[in-house]
């Protein structure tokens, strides 16, 4: 079976979801892939951590956006001490929370942003709620 099939199948299943829900979200995976944007264990690693198709589907869009954001979103979450599944959260917030807003932006300025919330708040247990916090009482003025 096709390894993106497969892991629709099984996330589908550990999760209880639709499966054709996963598979379209997923099936985003496998044209940033043709353009070596991102590797099969990376989409692995994402799919796995993500809580729900629309979650994986908002960070393929960004990354299918700009070359090199795969790294980047890695680089940033290895070096934090929240999990790739708190960022995950946080980017899912901040994506919806700009898009009420009529505004949009980078992958690159959403992960700083988010790293931002990090350094502010260091002992804070939850980054989606840092995040919802800081756009709550900052807003978010990027491109």
């Amino acid at each position: 079976m096709d390894p993106i099939k497969q892991l629709a199948k099984t996330r589908s299943n550990e999760l209880n979801q639709p499966e054709a829900l996963w598979l379209v979200a997923i099936g985003k995976a496998g044209s940033l892939m043709k353009k070596n944007a991102i590797s099969l264990d990376e989409i692995k690693r994402l799919t796995s951590a993500s809580h729900s198709p629309n979650q994986l589907r908002i960070i393929l869009d960004y990354l299918g956006k700009q070359t090199g954001d795969a790294t980047e979103l890695f680089e940033r979450v290895d070096g934090s001490t929240y999990s790739i599944m708190d960022w995950l959260e946080a980017i899912e917030c901040f994506h919806d929370w700009i898009s009420s807003h009529g505004q949009s932006t980078s992958l690159k300025t959403l992960l700083g942003y988010i790293e931002c919330c990090t350094e502010a708040t260091p002992n804070e247990p939850s980054l989606k709620n840092t995040v919802t916090e800081m756009l709550r009482q900052y807003g978010f003025e990027g491109e």
